[in-house]
């Protein structure tokens, strides 16, 4: 009989030391869910659309130009049609989404036509710069088929006088090899001022 008793005291610390194990489980789960916080904040993303609005204002300017040359050369003839497209988009604000409104700055129809106005005037401006190259190239061939040198040369500085910084530079060779001034055009430009 005291075995049987030993028995079941054994039996039932066994039981006490599991129920503890158990209670000290559960206790430490209960000690983790309190460090966890109640709630958690998670970013939500939603479609959110808005209305915009797009202004276009657009322009047309149809530029005929012709520039008649005296010397001989063919007239140099551009007729071109300019177009000019402005666009502004608009929107209101919204807060939800922390966007500040947007408010369109469209040129006024005069504005616009001052930009078309100066676009033909840029388009004529680049047809006589290339007439006036045109010129100037054909005056440095016809200096180069000049076989007198004084005459060559007197050429060769009227075309120097025609061009400023930018020449050919066989122009400067063929001035140092024959009067042994070397960059005329530096010459030329300290006369001119």
């Amino acid at each position: 009989a005291v075995s049987e008793l030993e028995r079941a005291q054994n039996t039932l610390d066994s039981a006490i030391r599991q129920v503890d194990s158990e209670r000290n489980d559960v206790q430490r789960v209960a000690d983790e869910m309190n460090r966890i916080s109640s709630t958690i904040e998670l970013p939500i993303y939603s479609k959110y659309e808005y209305p915009i609005i797009t202004h276009i204002a657009d322009g047309t300017i149809y530029v005929d130009i012709r520039i008649e040359h005296s010397d001989g050369r063919a007239t140099r003839q551009v007729t071109k049609t300019l177009t000019l497209e402005v666009r502004a988009d608009e929107h209101d604000s919204h807060p939800t989404i922390g966007l500040a409104a947007k408010y369109s700055d469209m040129p006024t129809n005069i504005v616009l036509e001052e930009q078309l106005i100066q676009m033909a005037v840029d388009l004529g401006r680049a047809e006589i710069r290339q007439s006036f190259d045109d010129y100037r190239e054909k005056s440095l061939v016809q200096a180069g088929q000049i076989v007198e040198l004084d005459a060559k040369i007197d050429s060769l500085v009227r075309y120097l006088l025609m061009s400023g910084q930018s020449m050919h530079p066989e122009v400067n060779d063929i001035i140092y090899e024959s009067v042994g001034i070397w960059e005329p055009q530096h010459v030329l430009v300290r006369m001119k001022r």
